[in-house]
Formats: C-alpha cells, sequence, structure tokens
C-alpha cells in the first residue's frame, strides 16, 4: 500500500483515509466524514480549487487546503495508475503546463 495526500489523487482514485494532519489549534468535528478507517472515492477533481469526493457512500466537496492533510491509504495499483498519468503528462506537456496542471511551484 501506499499513502498520499487526498489532494494528490486523480480523479477515480480510492483508498482509507488513515491519517488528518490538522494546522495548530484546528481540529475535525465528531460528526465529520474525515477520520481514519474512513473510505473515500475521488469522483471529481479538476484541478481547481476543490474535490468532489464519495466517502463512506456520501458525497462531499473537499478544499484543497483541507485536502493536503488528508492522507490516504491507496492499493498499489492505483498509485502505478497515478505514476502512468504523471509519466504521460511529463512527456506530453511542457514544464510550465506540467507545473501548472499539478500546482507546482
Amino acid at each position: 500500500m501506499t499513502v498520499r495526500a487526498l489532494a494528490d489523487l486523480g480523479q477515480g482514485a480510492r483508498g482509507q483515509i488513515v491519517e488528518l494532519r490538522m494546522p495548530p489549534g484546528r481540529r475535525t468535528l465528531p460528526s465529520s466524514p474525515l477520520r481514519p478507517g474512513a473510505t473515500v472515492y475521488v469522483a471529481e477533481a479538476t484541478g481547481g480549487r476543490w474535490l468532489h469526493v464519495r466517502i463512506d457512500y456520501r458525497e462531499y466537496s473537499i478544499p484543497l487546503g483541507v485536502a493536503e492533510g488528508v492522507l490516504i491509504e491507496v492499493p498499489e495499483a492505483s498509485a502505478r495508475r497515478r505514476h502512468g498519468e504523471l509519466s504521460g503528462d511529463a512527456e506530453a506537456l511542457d514544464a510550465a503546463a506540467f507545473r501548472a496542471r499539478y500546482r507546482l511551484p
């Protein structure tokens, strides 16, 4: 298994929340769907400021700032597929377009 930030997962990825990393002084409410053990499916990742996800059979929009602190354990097949997507984009896009697509400096 591979652990990745929810913000780094592409559309169609799925996995299980293993850890939440919140900024100092912040925490989730007891009713929050973001909790270790919850199953996550990325329904839509358009490269904007939000991810549309399904967590334990309910759908939510999660801001990327929050999704960066949600660590997901993904099966190896998903990690390999994501590597293939990134490799393909690295070959097809120029450096500026690749950085823009993946929000890199």
